[in-house]
């Protein structure tokens, strides 16, 4: 039997369907709506937004999706795993005659199919938004429902950096001999300057996060927190206050 010949006795048939769209498949849940925390550093990580198509009808349905990528990060990669394959990034509907492809999704009565998107971030964060249109095969201008897509890729390494750096202190303050630095995997170096911005005193991290400053006349200093590429993760004004003698 010819693939002509099956699409065009499908047209027929859903042409005498009387069924709005909604009572023909419900998409679950209504809007995919995923967040993902991950090491961005690991670029090829392949994250998935899952939904469900559910037939609600007692007709098998066979069905042509149709994938719109609205909104995604720069470096983004997506593509649609449904419940015969995963196509790659540039198929964009499951029946596509210049790809060849006729592949419809059919849902038994009352079953239900799988329809996923991926996302390959390629290091990049961001939110991005991906919709897919449902319709019966030999009708595709009938749209029985939208799936959407939200997702959203932060970096899970970032939050981690950005907690560990709030967490950052110099104290006491003023000072008199010493400033102690909160214990931080992050620093290397922690270098003191003066308000004109010269480098007055400059040491190594070290575990107890104890630092001698009893050379230093007293005043208003700066300390700078550096970390193992060179950058300065955080800047604090320090008073430097010998104590008054009895």
């Amino acid at each position: 039997m010819s693939m002509k010949f099956i699409l065009l006795v499908l047209s027929i048939f859903f042409s005498t369907l009387t069924l709005s769209s909604q009572d023909i498949v419900n998409l679950t849940p209504a809007r995919v709506d995923t967040l993902f925390q991950v090491d961005i550093s690991n670029s090829f990580e392949d994250l998935v937004a899952h939904g469900l198509i559910k037939n609600k009808t007692k007709d098998t349905l066979y069905i042509k999706w149709k994938r719109r990528v609205l909104t995604i990060p720069n470096g983004w990669d997506t593509k649609i795993c449904d419940a015969n394959l995963c196509y790659v990034e540039i198929v964009d509907s499951n029946i596509d005659p210049d790809l060849l492809l006729e592949e419809p999704v059919i849902i038994p009565p009352y079953g239900s199919a799988n329809l996923d998107v991926h996302i390959v971030p390629n290091g990049a964060v961001g939110t991005g938004l991906v919709e897919i249109e449902l319709s019966l095969l030999g009708l595709p201008d009938d749209i029985i429902g939208v799936a959407e897509y939200q997702m959203e890729v932060k970096n899970l390494n970032y939050s981690r950096a950005a907690n560990n750096r709030k967490s950052l202190r110099v104290y006491p303050n003023p000072s008199s001999n010493f400033i102690n630095v909160s214990s931080n995997s992050l620093i290397e170096k922690v270098v003191v300057y003066n308000m004109v911005g010269r480098e007055v005193k400059s040491f190594k991290a070290n575990r107890s996060g104890v630092y001698d400053i009893t050379d230093l006349r007293n005043g208003i200093y700066l300390v700078g927190l550096y970390d193992k590429t060179g950058e300065i993760i955080k800047t604090t004004r320090v008073t430097k206050k010998r104590p008054i003698s009895p």
